[in-house]
């Protein structure tokens, strides 16, 4: 016989409500037992507010039927979802503690701290890699079993209230204040990186045992994570600071763009010393630089911006580089400034300006248009044959950028992007398509690395993905060895002449140029189906996002050397150019900047190699 449900409490089909356990803003929670199965359940109805929405009930089912397939141990299990009587619910696994519970306590010991950190930033990865963002990670979200594990809840229904144009405006928000990214607190749109920086704000939070900004209200709140600097943690706690930093930079590009960088990053904190420190390898080591000191290399120079800037872009404090700079000065005795009171050091060669026509290239193009003075062309290099002695012959078609002058940058473009300004490179070759499938594979079965995955979507001619920084400069030390040639990432300055400078957004056939967001279908393509650039160079922009040799800085372009500049001499994010084949065409552009930290691997990260020309610079100077 079917008990009957308590007294003034909702009828859910299948389920006997015991109490209401919680009562939010979106919905409320009840315990309750799913009957056929006798076993306990929480059981979540959602508002009616929000289902006044227009579309919304359909948006709602289809997030979360979507989400209750994330199979992962880190994310709750979802068992039902229906509407009855007009109230809309889901039925998901009961776990009676929350973190938020476990925090009025006080802070956690880092050990459990971090456990939970790792648990919820592999959860994360999972989602972001279906294309679900959370926008509301926060201790009231992450449960745990009864061992202590972590498990990360409400995926799907926050997604499902963010599409809905009128909530906002009737005083529901997306979010919660002392969690919220900068970009989610401006309203602005959100990717896996928010998610991160509200994990930052919960790491800071279960280490220190507060929330890192507070305030009276929520535009108060909104203010300190767009403005203020993230305050640093207890001195014991220290050698966890660059994590947390990285974490919640203001710039989503300045974070790590993966949980599993976040968990790349904490390793190399937990087994960094104060000689690793001290003898940080040079930034220009060879590829086989290890993963233990790749973000913890002493910088030789530094690069912040100016204190005085005043909007979220102009104040590009890559606070990831700040705080682990100040980490080795600590180590090296000198005084501890505060970020806001840094100035920018000055680097490189007061070299003269040297203004020199952009390339062109016969045949069909993408439609970038030539520059002024155009009249050197790439010269196509196919057949130019990189061989592998172990693993037969890697064929790369290089096309031959010649030496010479450009313009860099765009000062139409973001802040990191200005100013432009002339650039001299030495003659180079660059790889006419990005590394495939087939190229890396042959890497790895000549030294026995383990091949990274095609996420399914097939190997041969699709470009390499899952490849870090170290790996890519891994293949290129491989290769250099075996064929010869002196093979390398490209700087981004030789990246960018190569594309094409300056911000040409509107002026690039994207459809013709590249596989992204509206063409690609989600997923990458095989290399050289779209038109080349100017310089005979194909999927410069989309397909996947490419490492570069050099270390970001936002801005680097105030103070960069004017030949061969190869970036600042340290830092914690290596820079990616390009976008990939899920990036939307406003980035699609030649001179757009963006950066990873260098352990991380990603679906829609890849990369192009570059090598040397012999030709005089002496003759190309008096140009």
């Amino acid at each position: 016989m079917t008990e009957e449900p308590r007294p003034n409490l909702p009828r859910i089909p299948g389920c006997r409500l015991e109490r209401l356990l919680a009562r939010g803003g979106m919905a409320e929670v009840y315990l309750a037992v799913q009957q056929n199965l006798n076993r306990r359940v929480a059981v979540k109805i959602l508002s009616p507010a929000l289902f006044s929405e227009p579309g919304f009930t359909q948006r709602f089912y289809q997030e979360a039927t979507t989400a209750a397939a994330l199979q992962h141990p880190g994310i709750v299990s979802v068992h039902d979802v229906g509407s009855h009587e007009g109230k809309h619910y889901i039925v998901m696994e009961y776990l009676p503690r929350t973190l938020k519970g476990l925090l009025t306590g006080g802070s956690l010991e880092p050990e459990t701290a971090l456990r939970i950190f790792r648990t919820v930033a592999s959860a994360l990865d999972h989602a972001h890699a279906r294309g679900f963002v959370h926008r509301d990670v926060k201790p009231d979200n992450i449960l745990l079993r009864e061992d202590g594990s972590a498990v990360l809840a409400d995926f799907g229904i926050s997604r499902a209230v963010a599409a809905a144009s009128r909530l906002t405006r009737t005083g529901m928000s997306i979010g919660t204040p002392h969690y919220m990214s900068p970009e989610q607190a401006q309203g602005l749109e959100v990717d896996g990186s928010s998610d991160l920086y509200s994990l930052g704000v919960v790491l800071f939070e279960m280490l220190h045992g507060a929330t890192p900004f507070r305030g009276e209200n929520p535009v108060s709140l909104a203010f300190a994570h767009v403005q203020q600097p993230i305050p640093e943690l207890p001195p014991h706690l220290a050698g966890y600071q660059p994590l947390v930093a990285a974490l919640m930079a203001k710039n989503p590009r300045q974070r790590p763009r993966s949980g599993e960088a976040a968990v790349t990053l904490l390793a190399e904190i937990d087994t960094a010393d104060a000689e690793t420190f001290a003898n940080a390898a040079d930034n220009e080591a060879p590829s086989t630089i290890s993963a233990e000191n790749a973000l913890f290399r002493e910088p030789t120079a530094v690069f912040v911006e100016p204190s005085g800037a005043t909007s979220a872009k102009s104040r590009r404090l890559v606070a990831g580089l700040s705080l682990t700079l100040l980490a080795f000065l600590v180590l090296l005795g000198v005084h501890l400034l505060r970020r806001d009171q840094m100035k920018s050091s000055k680097a490189g060669d007061a070299t003269p300006a040297i203004f020199f026509p952009s390339l062109r290239q016969d045949g069909a193009t993408a439609g970038l248009p030539e520059s002024e003075n155009d009249h050197n062309s790439g010269k196509d290099q196919q057949g130019v044959n990189a061989h592998a002695a172990a693993a037969g012959v890697i064929d790369v078609e290089w096309i031959e950028i010649p030496s010479g002058t450009f313009l860099m940058g765009a000062d139409d473009g973001e802040t990191d992007e200005r100013p432009r300004h002339s650039v001299y490179l030495d003659a180079y070759r660059i790889s006419r398509c990005e590394i495939t499938f087939d190229q890396y594979d042959a890497f790895c079965d000549a030294t026995g690395k383990n091949k990274p995955s095609d996420e399914g979507w097939g190997r041969n001619n699709r470009p390499v993905i899952n490849v870090s920084w170290q790996d890519a400069r891994s293949f290129c030390s491989w290769l250099s060895k075996e064929s010869g040639l002196k093979i390398d990432l490209p700087t981004e300055a030789q990246w960018e002449r190569a594309c094409g400078s300056g911000n040409n957004a509107n002026r690039v056939n994207l459809e013709a140029a590249a596989w992204f967001l509206q063409n690609s279908g989600s997923r990458t393509r095989a290399v050289g189906q779209k038109a080349p650039m100017q310089s005979g160079v194909r999927d410069m922009l989309g397909n996947v996002e490419e490492w570069c040799r050099d270390w970001y800085a936002g801005n680097f372009y105030q103070f960069s050397p004017r030949v061969n500049p190869l970036g600042p001499g340290g830092g914690t994010m290596k820079v990616t150019r390009g976008g990939s084949f899920f990036s939307p065409a406003g980035v699609l552009r030649p001179a757009y900047r963006n950066s990873h930290a260098a352990g991380t691997k990603e679906y829609y990260l890849g990369f192009r190699v570059v090598s040397e020309v012999q030709e005089s610079r002496d003759n190309a100077a008096m140009r």
